[in-house]
């Protein structure tokens, strides 16, 4: 059984990626509980929880747009489709 993950596989609840100031693409993902969370694509997917492990970024009420906001971001500098190197 392949268990083989590669680097371009989103987590699951993806929502947008971005490149951060150090040009590393971050993912921004919401999790089942509707928190938000962040992780540059680099880091692992749990195999578990099938979530990217990242930082915990906004509470459940946020909508989208609230997390551009937060993040300083344009729509413009979101890319919602998932990320391939």
């Amino acid at each position: 059984m392949d268990t083989q993950i590669k680097f371009d596989d989103t987590t699951l609840g993806f929502v947008f990626w971005y490149r951060n100031l150090n040009d590393a693409v971050t993912e921004v993902h919401q999790r089942e509980d509707g928190e938000w969370y962040q992780a540059p694509i680099s880091n692992a997917i749990d195999c578990i929880t099938h979530y990217r492990i990242g930082r915990w970024l906004g509470p459940a009420r946020w909508t989208t747009k609230d997390v551009l906001l937060y993040l300083g971001l344009k729509t413009e500098e979101a890319h919602f489709l998932p990320f391939k190197s």
